[in-house]
């Protein structure tokens, strides 16, 4: 039978959750084989909140709203908006195309047959940000719209009686206005107030993240900057962020030794097996890869050891993160093998051992080490990509928005 995940009353956040799950699985260098996700969100989280690997343009923070607030504004009810609400979606597609756009531009090859809607890509962001007042999740705001117009109406009548209560809203109210015609023609860049707007919503949020002081900085941050640390001057960085930056830095840098290992261990596997073609060449890709690795760690290992890693735990779970104790056994024992001197994980059979129970604990029948069949129709990558903390669209935000701000 096939499997199938139904979306029932779940909270927003668990919804937002299973989402950037089902999202990473379509990332194959990114995705987590070893049941470190609640780690990586955690950093995700204090770095670039709001943000998700499947936003693409910073406008959509105001398309949505847009739309939203042209279906109340004409009073459509429960039973239809959502089938509104997607077609001016849809009609998004075309008025963008129209004004030149294509990269960005969400559905623009699915077009029709678009499943994911901006506004489940960019629900939990408008919420972050403060540009959505309404608190619950998308189905529960369309359910709800009835009774908003109700509070509408019953305000028009304390306003008319000059009872002083604040205006019902769903939406900021400060929000920019609508550019007349955005269904027939529109473009992903910000106009300066936009900008100005957003940048306010997003420090304001959370004046601590790194996306917030990219921001302040006011400058462009150029596609060569692979990582969202490596364009930051740690002395010029609040106490505070300079630690969330260096703990999640360390966690990257250390845990991508153990997804490279994870791999090298597959491809050594099947090569042994005789299981795919090209194994030997696989094998010494990874090799090398956990090579450069081990010398980055040799590198940098005062810096390294000189993480308190008590503190670092804190930090992770005064985010709410939900680390299991098994998670966190497995994560201090990689941590002390991958900062052990002399010899490298690639030969260590504890660290093997520890690599080899952690997907056999994790995935039980599904797990590949150790079973032909699953191996067998392994694709060569799984996840073996460093862990960036949502950076791909952090910089493209920052990046609209700076250049919004430039050209106002």
């Amino acid at each position: 039978m096939a499997s199938v995940i139904g979306w029932l009353d779940h909270s927003e956040e668990q919804q937002r959750k299973m989402r950037e799950v089902i999202d990473l699985f379509s990332e194959t260098d990114s995705r987590d084989e070893l049941g470190i996700g609640a780690v990586r969100d955690a950093f995700s989280d204090l770095l670039f909140p709001g943000l998700s690997t499947i936003q693409t343009r910073a406008r959509y923070f105001f398309f949505v709203p847009w739309v939203y607030l042209d279906l109340e504004r004409r009073r459509v009810p429960a039973g239809q908006i959502a089938q509104k609400a997607r077609q001016r979606q849809l009609e998004l597609i075309y008025a963008l195309e129209a004004g030149g756009e294509s990269g960005g531009v969400i559905g623009i090859d699915a077009r029709e047959r678009l499943k994911r809607l901006p506004e489940s890509v960019y629900w939990n962001g408008l919420g972050v940000f403060d540009l959505r007042r309404y608190q619950g999740g998308l189905g529960d705001y369309r359910r709800s719209i009835g009774r908003f117009y109700r509070q509408v109406d019953a305000f028009a009548g304390y306003e008319a009686e000059q009872i002083d209560i604040e205006r019902p809203t769903n939406w900021h109210p400060a929000l920019p206005p609508r550019p007349d015609g955005l269904f027939e023609e529109t473009t992903l860049a910000l106009t300066g107030e936009e900008a100005h707007f957003l940048r306010e919503r997003i420090v304001t949020a959370d004046p601590g993240s790194l996306l917030a002081h990219y921001l302040l900085a006011g400058q462009p941050v150029e596609g060569t900057i692979a990582l969202p640390w490596d364009g930051v001057d740690f002395d010029g960085l609040p106490d505070e962020l300079a630690r969330r930056v260096r703990y999640g830095r360390w966690f990257s840098e250390l845990f991508w030794g153990a997804a490279l290992l994870y791999n090298l261990l597959l491809a050594e596997e099947a090569t042994r097996r005789e299981l795919q073609s090209g194994g030997a060449e696989r094998v010494d890709h990874y090799r090398d890869r956990l090579d450069d690795w081990v010398g980055l760690v040799a590198a940098r290992r005062s810096e390294f050891e000189a993480v308190q890693r008590d503190d670092f735990w804190r930090v992770v779970s005064h985010t709410g993160a939900r680390v299991t104790d098994k998670t966190r056994r497995f994560l201090d024992q990689w941590f002390d093998l991958a900062l052990a001197p002399g010899g490298s994980v690639a030969t260590n059979r504890s660290a093997h051992r520890l690599i080899g129970d952690r997907e056999q604990g994790l995935k039980r029948g599904l797990a590949r080490l150790g079973n032909p069949r699953q191996l067998e129709i392994w694709g060569g990558l799984s996840g073996a990509g460093q862990l960036n903390y949502r950076w791909g669209t952090g910089r493209v935000i920052v990046n609209d928005i700076i250049d919004g701000l430039t050209d106002a």
